[in-house]
């Protein structure tokens, strides 16, 4: 009797644990977009094959095949040194640090840091790579 309830305390315990530790990051990711009254558009002018690629090549990177969609979980993990972060991040990062600029120009260094955080991840979902770089590229971005 004892070890069905033990077991029982165990396993909802673990359920309790993995579902705040998904739920969080998702939370901290909607939180950190709410303060957005616009969200930033892409370039409408996309960089050719070529200067995508020296784009990747300038900033110390190959130019990666398959697109990168981030989520919170796993940028929270590539956040803690868990798992290398994607090289787009750094691109998005860029766009979202210009944005934040205009958008959030008195807010606190907390505050820039998760709506940056949010705004990266938010890029990396809706936006193709040929985007993001281009659109990095004409902020005048040389090294991400």
């Amino acid at each position: 009797m004892k070890s069905h309830f033990l077991r029982n305390t165990l396993l909802a315990i673990t359920l309790f644990c993995a579902s705040v530790g998904l739920a969080l990051p998702w939370g901290l990711y909607y939180y950190g977009l709410r303060e957005l009254s616009a969200m930033p558009q892409p370039s409408s002018t996309l960089l050719s094959q070529e200067q995508q690629a020296a784009q990747w090549a300038q900033a110390g990177f190959q130019m990666p095949a398959d697109e990168v969609q981030l989520n919170p979980v796993s940028y929270l993990f590539s956040a803690t040194g868990q798992d290398a972060p994607p090289a787009v991040t750094s691109f998005a990062w860029r766009i979202a640090s210009a944005h934040l600029s205009q958008q959030l120009p008195q807010a606190g260094v907390w505050q820039k840091t998760l709506s940056g955080s949010a705004l990266t991840i938010w890029i990396t979902r809706h936006w193709t790579q040929a985007q993001i770089v281009s659109t990095a590229a004409q902020l005048g971005t040389k090294r991400p």
